[in-house]
């Protein structure tokens, strides 16, 4: 891993913020200054780390540099990203009746991450719904949106999902959620996660995690 994926990964996936700032004091030199530019690096290294939170010490450093570093970065997390993401086209769409529609209170353009497909060939109309998750929408996300909303970003499913098969329907979903994985407490994982049993919502915390969900690229604000 050369300097530059290091200090992508760091910027990324690091939580502990005196790790962080161990790394960025204990680094290479030459390397920093090479992969950031000189006057970035020396406006990093001279910044008084105290008091700031991990997140706060990442967005100095995200700040720091050039504009081509700050696309390579977010780059990097798209490509590296363990979830499925979609891009909102519309906000107007069947409503779960089938019959009329809705406004579904999306934002055109903004992306939002999948957690997973379900495909019903019983329904005449609304047949496929993504299952999005954004605590931002709804409390009680994820919830399943119309697939017509969104237009999916990037065309390979990643790894650790699994695909179910069952009664004229098919459910893509994370591994740790599918009924051959999760040991229901009741009937099934989301009636589970939903009714707020404890075993329910610690695998779906860590699963969120796995996912790599909580750190985005478009967190890091210009």
């Amino acid at each position: 891993m050369n300097f530059k994926e290091q200090l992508f990964y760091r910027l990324w996936k690091e939580k502990d913020k005196t790790t962080f700032e161990h790394w960025i004091y204990n680094s290479n030199a030459i390397d920093f200054e090479e992969c950031v530019g000189e006057k970035s690096y020396l406006e990093i290294i001279s910044e008084n780390f105290s008091g700031l939170t991990i997140r706060q010490l990442k967005q100095l450093v995200f700040d720091n540099l050039s504009p081509r570093l700050k696309e390579e970065f977010k780059t990097y997390i798209r490509t590296n990203q363990k979830a499925i993401k979609a891009t909102c086209i519309k906000t107007v769409g069947i409503d779960y009746n089938g019959k009329s529609e809705r406004n579904w209170e999306l934002k055109v353009g903004n992306e939002y991450y999948i957690l997973g497909i379900s495909v019903d060939l019983k329904k005449s109309a609304n047949q496929i719904g993504f299952q999005i998750f954004d605590p931002s929408y709804s409390e009680t996300t994820p919830y399943f949106i119309p697939a017509e909303l969104f237009e999916i970003n990037g065309k390979i499913v990643p790894p650790n999902y699994s695909i179910t098969v069952k009664d004229n329907t098919l459910q893509l979903d994370p591994m740790e959620f599918v009924d051959k994985t999760y040991a229901a407490v009741e009937y099934s994982f989301w009636e589970d996660y939903f009714d707020d049993h404890e075993k329910a919502v610690k695998i779906f915390k860590a699963t969120i995690e796995r996912l790599d969900i909580e750190l985005d690229a478009e967190e890091y604000g210009e």
